[in-house]
């Protein structure tokens, strides 16, 4: 097959041409070149790319010959989405790529390069060979701005301090073009709204020798008169009701004077509820920085679908520039209704239904408020596995209110962040029957704040959060269950939680992709604290395991937990990437606890952690549960601490196939020794003894808006065995269907793991 398959795309290439199968680039240059980053450099230059190849095969090239050029059909769909077009020597142009080579190495101060170039056949395929005879790079002598002759040459030379070009680095265009943009960006800054970067120009000059250039920067003299003054603003029109299909922009409609605005009161929004996202004030100088802060908060307000904002520019009796500004704002649909079906399959061996439907009001208040109203329901059953039959339903309601700034009783300034501050107040109340062994009712209350200081960073605030679960029915298996398991036991009578938590996000993987990308999210989780120490100051009696506070009669849970996630990103190339994920965590009940709450535990195993476990069976430490409890599996493996590294290579296979080889690592721990869970709890000494290892690979389908993920992990360590047994690497057998049954986890998930 490979053979035919190979021979078979020979037969397509037309009489007199070959197969493009690449390129080659050779340097040749002194010591003093850094060859290895010249050749990267011009490799960057060589925009055909050959068809793709995979373990030396072309298949999409193979797909798009054989399904022939059909004008429908799955042939088409095929041959268009699997396939790939050939590429022919006669689509290159070498000629013209060593002119693009010789420019590249020019504008990077390789003066007199050459470049030259060979093609090499070989039967029905041929390659180019580039190879560039690359002289000293020229550096930076001197750096001169303009004189300040006028106030423009005053504010250009005020930048100075923060110039890009340095004596001595390598003379470089780019640098060249990035610091032209630099200095029109801090003019944008004061006022200079018709200036331009091609304003700006910089001479060289290469007399001076000893491989050296003087750069003088200069200003064009034939630029526009309104160029070389700042602007200011005047007056400034806000329009909430703009449409996009109607011309909107004069100011004889129906404003009203508002803290320097004029404001089209059409009686939707409050004006001051529109105002507190506009950073452009009467008198002020222009500011492009504030221009797109103004057209970021503005577009964080769920109500608006499309914001723009047009000036027009006139010169006063004075000389003055003037700009006047007309903030036209689009709004989206006020009220939506949305219904979402699910069918849900897990890798514990889970499945059934579920809906979910919603109500979204977003300007309820008339401030640009977001209501949001839920109501969901879902009903899984295990189809295989030793709880066979078992099924659960929950069935749960929420409303969730967002305001668009900080919602507090007293006064706070406005914070120049790239997205609005939202204040929420979420409400939920959830009821979850288990088969055979309870029926628990959950209320949720959420008060807090998000706001971004960054495209990046992120900040979330939640000074009260209140999480309340009581068991309304159990049968008399799960007390039996309970009845054997203390810390189980208290693990579900400790579920009212009152505190805050605080949480700092950056994600580094917004916007293009670049070769070293970071994720982290940081978050602390405080409950019962400041109830304890009120109830300390005014109860009779100091808090025991025997003896809590209450709250309504309702022990709550104290404690503290911190969770840090921390993900890296190499990228190899362009397709080809390395991913990594380090998770750690602790949670400390002490005071008015002893364990930690079930919601509030950590758990490890499943498709996002370590896949070559199932959901939540591993821990703590190197407990194994009994049957009693093992076949079970309602009862989840949790515990105080944990630890779990991933690591991931991400590489193409063809079209929107691709494929992955990762290695899991982690465990939970208890926080205190527990005879219910022997070897559960945490030692400095020997926690390292206690590392589940899992390996394996994956193929994901990768269609840009949606990715289905397949991966089979393959047990290596299973620290649930005796010591000196767990590593189980010599038992690996593919061809043994028991093994197989008992160590391949397949798991089948939306989007990537982390």
């Amino acid at each position: 097959m490979l053979v035919f398959i190979s021979c078979s795309n020979m037969k397509y290439i037309p009489e007199g041409d070959f197969l493009y199968t690449g390129a080659r680039v050779k340097v040749e240059a002194n010591p003093k070149v850094v060859k290895k980053q010249v050749r990267k450099e011009l490799e960057n230059t060589l925009r055909a790319k050959p068809n793709t190849s995979f373990l030396g095969l072309r298949p999409q090239l193979w797909i798009y010959n054989v399904t022939g050029n059909q004008p429908k059909g799955l042939k088409k769909w095929l041959q268009k989405n699997v396939g790939e077009p050939p590429v022919y020597l006669s689509n290159i142009d070498p000629e013209r790529i060593t002119m693009i080579m010789r420019s590249r190495l020019e504008s990077e101060g390789y003066f007199k390069s050459t470049v030259r170039f060979e093609i090499r056949k070989k039967k029905k395929k041929a390659t180019v060979e580039y190879t560039a005879n690359v002289t000293t790079p020229y550096r930076i002598g001197n750096y001169d701005f303009p004189p300040a002759e006028d106030s423009l040459g005053a504010v250009i030379g005020a930048t100075f301090d923060h110039k890009l070009i340095a004596r001595e680095s390598q003379y470089d265009l780019d640098v060249l073009k990035q610091e032209r943009a630099r200095i029109d960006a801090e003019l944008k800054k004061v006022g200079y709204y018709f200036f331009n970067a091609d304003y700006l120009l910089f001479e060289a000059d290469t007399a001076i020798g000893d491989k050296h250039v003087n750069i003088r920067l200069t200003v064009k003299k034939d630029i526009p008169a309104k160029a070389r003054i700042p602007y200011f603003l005047d007056k400034i029109y806000i329009n909430p009701s703009y449409s996009l299909a109607a011309d909107s922009l004069h100011e004889d409609v129906d404003t009203v004077y508002i803290d320097g605005y004029y404001y089209f009161n059409d009686g939707v929004f409050r004006p001051k509820a529109i105002i507190r996202s506009v950073f452009l004030k009467k008198g002020d100088k222009y500011n492009r920085d504030l221009y797109n802060l103004t057209i970021r908060r503005l577009m964080g307000i769920s109500a608006f679908s499309f914001v723009n904002i047009k000036y027009s520019d006139r010169i006063n009796e004075s000389g003055n520039g003037l700009l006047d500004a007309r903030i036209l704002l689009t709004r989206g649909p006020a009220k939506s209704i949305t219904i979402e079906p699910d069918l849900v399959t897990k890798s514990n061996n889970y499945s059934g239904p579920a809906v979910t439907l919603s109500f979204k009001h977003r300007n309820l208040l008339k401030g640009a408020e977001l209501l949001l109203l839920t109501v969901d329901g879902n009903y899984e059953i295990q189809l295989a596995g030793s709880g066979k039959g078992y099924s659960s339903y929950e069935i749960g309601g929420g409303v969730r209110l967002y305001f668009p700034r900080f919602f507090l009783p007293f006064r706070v300034d406005q914070i120049n962040g790239l997205n609005a501050p939202k204040t929420k107040f979420e409400a939920e109340i959830r009821l979850i029957h288990r088969m055979q062994l309870f029926d628990m009712a959950n209320l949720k209350f959420t008060y807090g704040y998000t706001w971004r200081i960054s495209d990046r960073d992120e900040f979330e605030v939640d000074p009260a959060a209140l999480n309340f679960s009581k068991l309304l029915s159990q049968t008399a298996k799960f007390d039996e269950l309970i009845a054997q398991n203390s810390y189980l036991r208290r693990s579900f009578e400790q579920q009212f939680t009152f505190g805050s938590t605080l949480s700092y996000t950056h994600n580094g993987l917004l916007g293009i992709q670049r070769r070293n990308q970071f994720y982290f999210n940081a978050t602390i989780d405080l409950s019962g604290n400041v109830l304890s120490l009120f109830q300390s100051l005014v109860k009779p009696y100091k808090n025991t395991e025997s003896h809590p506070y209450d709250l309504f009669g309702f022990n709550y849970s104290q404690y503290t937990k911190v969770t840090g996630d921390a993900r890296y990103y190499f990228a190899l190339d362009k397709n080809n990437r390395i991913a990594t994920r380090l998770i750690a965590g602790v949670g400390i009940p002490y005071g008015n606890s002893k364990v930690m709450p079930y919601l509030k535990q950590f758990f490890s195993g499943g498709a996002n952690s370590i896949r070559a476990f199932l959901p939540r069976t591993i821990g703590p430490g190197s407990y194994s549960p009994p049957d009693s409890i093992r076949l079970n599996s309602y009862f989840d493996q949790s515990g105080d601490i944990k630890l779990e590294v991933n690591l991931e290579y991400r590489f193409p296979i063809f079209s929107v196939l691709k494929g992955a080889i990762f290695l899991d690592a982690g465990n939970v721990w208890l926080m205190r020794a527990d005879t219910n869970f022997a070897g559960g709890e945490f030692r400095a000494n020997r926690f390292m003894q206690q590392i589940a290892v899992g390996t394996g690979i994956g193929l994901r389908i990768d269609a840009s808006l949606f990715v289905i993920r397949f991966d089979i992990g393959i047990p290596l360590r299973k620290p649930a065995l005796p010591q000196g047994e767990r590593w189980v690497v010599n038992q690996v057998d593919f061809g043994n269907a028991k093994w197989r049954r008992n160590n391949l986890v397949l798991n089948i998930a939306i989007g990537y793991p982390f």
